[in-house]
């Protein structure tokens, strides 16, 4: 039985009462619906800046109804204290993943990320601080390791873009790569997200406690490389495809070249094994991308432990 295995039959006989801030997020929402599952006690955040509500509307459809009645949702903002508050009351743990993502986009309004990021991370802290919660989980991107160029990308050195190209390529559209094509990212299943986060909330190894975490594949895809494998699986059902090409724009300013991760850590002192690799995460992400709403890829995240 691997360590996940043992934490989610934990929670199932001993629930908890857990705050997420950003559950109308991909990831957020992916939590969501594992907890209820788990039959959790859950209250999340969010103002609907990036998340959706769409995205719990599909928990909803996914979950029991005696397991959707146990989750509170609260329309707001971190950068609200007393929003912080509120979630945070009677929680036993938080899960903070409320935060604008992209490089570029904080370049284009720095004072909107700054607010999210900066400012509503330490409302969370202090309302965390002020309820007595008794762990507190948060997450970040391989962005917070800039453009060093060392790989992997370790824990110590200082775009949801499957589904858009995806869609564009079901709809006959031309996608087009930012820069040449070979961009790398290790992109990482939801899935492997989700359980990262829960490992790191029921670990009772002291020696795990206050540490950051990179939660990934370990394994690098060029974006021509990631372009060329979804062709592959959608033409035999879109036969429009098996000659597609893209198009090549200019480098996007702020965009990491490449993103590897080094999970060793994580392996280590954690218990974490990623549970689908690109290959086989494609296969189900391309089914979800046309019948549910929600994105089950995010990129090398980096989850915190406190």
């Amino acid at each position: 039985m691997t360590q996940y295995e043992v934490a989610k039959r934990q929670l199932k006989s001993a629930p908890r009462n857990w705050a997420i801030s950003g559950a109308a997020g991909f990831i957020g929402s992916n939590l969501l619906e594992t907890l209820l599952k788990l039959d959790q006690r859950v209250t999340g955040l969010d103002n609907f800046a990036t998340g959706h509500e769409r995205n719990l509307e599909e928990v909803k459809r996914l979950v029991e109804p005696a397991q959707w009645a146990r989750f509170d949702f609260i329309e707001g903002d971190v950068c609200a204290i007393e929003d912080c508050a509120r979630l945070c009351e009677g929680a036993d743990t938080v899960l903070h993943h409320a935060a604008l993502g992209s490089v570029p986009r904080s370049l284009a309004d720095p004072i909107a990320t700054n607010a999210s990021n900066v400012t509503g991370f330490l409302n969370m802290l202090v309302a965390a601080r002020n309820a007595r919660v008794g762990r507190f989980v948060y997450a970040s991107s391989s962005s917070t390791y800039g453009d060093h160029p060392a790989l992997p990308k370790v824990e110590d050195a200082v775009g949801k873009v499957l589904p858009k190209w995806t869609a564009a390529m079901l709809e006959g559209r031309e996608v087009t790569i930012n820069g040449d094509g070979e961009t790398s990212r290790d992109f990482c299943y939801v899935a492997n997200a989700v359980q990262a986060n829960l490992l790191a909330d029921t670990t009772d190894n002291q020696d795990a406690i206050n540490h950051v975490y990179n939660v990934a594949d370990g394994e690098r895809t060029s974006l021509n490389n990631l372009y060329a494998e979804i062709r592959r699986l959608l033409a035999p059902d879109h036969p429009h495809l098996r000659e597609a090409k893209p198009k090549y724009g200019p480098f996007r300013a702020g965009d990491i070249r490449h993103s590897l991760a080094d999970v060793s850590k994580a392996r280590l002192l954690l218990g974490y094994e990623p549970t689908h690799r690109l290959a086989e995460g494609l296969k189900l992400a391309l089914s979800c991308y046309v019948g549910s709403p929600r994105s089950p890829w995010p990129t090398a995240a980096v989850p915190h432990v406190e």
